[in-house]
């Protein structure tokens, strides 16, 4: 078996505790050692010079479920990335019955980009297919909620019924036993939103039986965020399921500052035996879909046939009447000048302006340029949202069981910067120049804590016997310079990135072999 010692380090070793300097084993793909001078013959040496050696970072969050299976995922492990979690907010790619494969393609498209429609039945066909594609990292998926049921009801807007549900459970049951890490919500988008509490509990006894998380995007991060969030831990005092929330946030000026609410009602859960977890990405402005800032109840059909309803004019007066004046729409909450127009396939000269500013270009009000950008986009593109602040990021930030995640979505030229220099900007930004966590707690929330969460067994830490997925880089030039408008950058100060022993990136430069696993429950 290949031995390699990595040498003059700083070891930061994902659990939390001091760094020291040392040197590493590794021995097939294994960290075999930890220590100073290891004496090994005849070895390859990578010399860190004083630099900091680190597990790979976890990314928990993402949506490269399509990606993966191309190898359009340089820019994770540019960053430090070895291993991430796809499938979530309730998209993924599987269970996906082949009747449903164009609805369900065209209703995930925004997302998880733009492909000839491609059914995988089962989780295993899909994990199956990324093990022939040969993934370039570690990958595990989740069982999207909003997948399931496009599959069995596709985007009726109303509960299930008994056959529906016992479809939904027996495909979600069958997913685990293939190695599903989990169940995703998105209970913003269609059909997601259209679930009710006994729905989401009854899947959720169904993941709480295989002991693993219900992963969520909840109901609002808005005006009713305190009622999601209740109706979330609700669903673990009842079932016993581990809750994770997804990209905790709060959005909205007039909402600013109520973090500290949503965590004391975490914090009481836990207290009365709840597991509860939670990730954040480290930029104040979110992203998602343009079709995601239409009302809820003109998207319980498909593409198409909701294209048509835009384009009459009651339906386009209530819609406007809606973004205006409703309560707790991504819209009424940010506001037009701070919803910035990202990727839209065929206007793509308003791109990189608000919706504020593109109304003015082309003399309209807001919401009727929005409305025509849907219908001339074909319901197509991203935005990105400034709506959180500073004081809530911190704060949650802070939950000792709060991880670091990307939720990267690479569609578009100019996808949210997140997606390729997330970890460099918080061992720069965060940790070095504002000093508001240590190094040691930074690395624990992007590599322990994260394989915690999803159990995933012997990955996250510089231990004997755990897999030697490592990143090496410099703490003092570590950074990430991309900008909305050029996202694309490489970070700086990450010097190499190993994933079972093998260097897949060295000072920017992906390898672009396939050295990652297929990681199902149970591994």
């Amino acid at each position: 078996m290949e031995n390699l010692i990595i040498k003059n380090a700083k070891i930061v070793d994902g659990t939390g505790g001091p760094s020291f300097w040392g040197e590493v084993l590794i021995t097939g793909g294994i960290i075999r050692e930890v220590g100073n001078k290891i004496e090994k013959k005849d070895c390859p040496t990578i010399d860190a010079g004083g630099s900091v050696l680190a597990p790979g970072f976890i990314d928990l969050h993402s949506h490269s479920d399509l990606m993966v299976l191309k190898g359009g995922v340089g820019g994770k492990i540019r960053q430090g990335v070895t291993t991430e979690i796809v499938g979530n907010c309730g998209f993924s790619a599987a269970p996906i019955p082949e009747e449903k494969a164009e609805l369900v393609s065209e209703v995930l498209a925004p997302v998880l980009g733009k492909e000839e429609p491609s059914s995988w039945p089962e989780v295993e066909d899909y994990l199956t297919a990324l093990e022939n594609a040969g993934p370039m990292l570690n990958v595990g998926t989740l069982i999207g909620h909003g997948s399931l049921r496009l599959g069995v009801m596709g985007l009726k807007s109303r509960q299930w019924t008994g056959e529906e549900k016992e479809k939904m459970v027996k495909s979600l049951k069958k997913g685990f036993k293939q190695g599903a890490l989990g169940i995703s919500t998105g209970l913003i988008y269609a059909p997601g939103c259209y679930a009710g509490f006994e729905e989401l509990k009854e899947l959720c006894y169904v993941a709480a039986d295989f002991g693993v998380p219900y992963v969520t995007h909840i109901r609002s991060e808005a005006d009713r965020i305190i009622e999601a969030v209740e109706e979330t831990l609700q669903l673990g005092r009842e079932t016993g399921v581990h809750i994770h929330f997804s990209h905790h946030q709060v959005d909205g000026k007039d909402n600013w500052g109520r973090a500290e609410e949503t965590l004391g009602l975490i914090g009481e859960a836990r207290s009365e035996g709840v597991k509860v977890t939670l990730d954040q990405y480290p930029y104040q402005a979110g992203s998602t879909m343009l079709w995601a800032l239409l009302p809820q109840w003109v998207q319980d059909q498909e593409r198409e046939e909701v294209l048509k309803k835009l384009e009459r004019t009651e339906i386009r007066e209530k819609i406007k009447r809606d973004l205006e004046q409703g309560e707790d729409l991504l819209v009424t909450v940010t506001g037009w000048d701070n919803i910035m127009l990202n990727s839209l396939p065929r206007t793509r000269e308003l791109e990189q302006k608000t919706i504020k500013e593109a109304a003015e270009i082309r003399g309209a009000g807001c919401a009727d340029l929005f409305i025509d950008l849907v219908l001339e986009n074909e319901g197509s593109g991203t935005v990105v949202l400034f709506d959180q602040c500073e004081e809530d990021w911190k704060k949650i930030f802070a939950d000792p069981f709060c991880s670091i995640a990307t939720d990267s979505i690479l569609v578009g030229e100019k996808p949210h910067p997140r997606s390729f220099g997330s970890y460099p900007r918080v061992l720069g930004e965060i940790v070095r120049e504002k000093g508001i966590v240590s190094l040691e707690k930074a690395i624990y929330k992007m590599t322990l804590l994260p394989a915690k969460t999803f159990r995933m067994g012997k990955r996250g830490a510089i231990i004997p016997g755990y897999w030697a997925d490592l990143v090496i880089f410099d703490e003092n030039q570590v950074n990430f310079k991309g900008t909305f408008q050029n996202p694309a950058k490489v970070p700086e100060g990450i010097e190499k990135v190993l994933i079972e022993g093998k260097i897949v990136c060295q000072n920017g430069e992906v390898a672009g072999f396939q050295a990652g696993k297929v990681l199902r429950k149970g591994f």
